[in-house]
């Protein structure tokens, strides 16, 4: 089977997508199960096509979870808090998702263990971020609940009187 070269616009099978963003087909269809901001258009017999906007999308989720090693959980967390924004502004300098990662896990550790270990620092760090603003957003609701039961209880006393 011989892939066409397309236009940058044009929109993507589920194989060519799969094979720009370097993952199997299966684990697209799997993304559009676990985030909801993967909606590709699906034409007569199910068949999906992919956007360039659904493209750059499944390329910042493959750079957060297979690059920078972000739990299904925590990235759903990232984009409910600060949208898609956070994934699909990349950096070109961090190397696009389509790209396969230049050496392994296992070469990055053996030949700059410092790098990793600042690699390793950011991931915790972001985490930690997020978590932070997880633990902020709940207080904030536990007084704005706090605050409700107060006024309930007051409303529950006056139409009591």
């Amino acid at each position: 089977m011989v892939l066409v070269d397309k236009r940058p616009h044009a929109y993507r099978t589920i194989g060519e997508a799969a094979k720009s963003i370097g993952v199997p087909a299966h684990v697209l269809r799997f993304w559009e199960t676990k985030f909801s901001q993967i909606r590709p258009m699906k034409k007569g017999g199910g068949r999906r096509y992919y956007r360039p906007e659904d493209i750059e999308i499944l390329t910042g989720i493959r750079l957060f979870l297979y690059e920078r090693e972000f739990s299904i959980k925590a990235l759903q967390t990232l984009l409910r808090d600060e949208g898609l924004a956070a994934i699909t502004a990349i950096n070109p300098n961090e190397g696009s998702a389509s790209e396969k990662p230049k050496n392994t896990k296992k070469e990055l550790q053996s030949t700059a263990p410092d790098t990793q270990l600042e690699d390793t620092s950011v991931k915790k760090a972001t985490k930690t971020e997020i978590a932070a603003k997880s633990t902020s957003q709940q207080e904030s609701l536990r007084l704005a609940l706090a605050k409700l039961t107060g006024a309930r209880e007051k409303l529950s006393s006056t139409l009591e009187n």
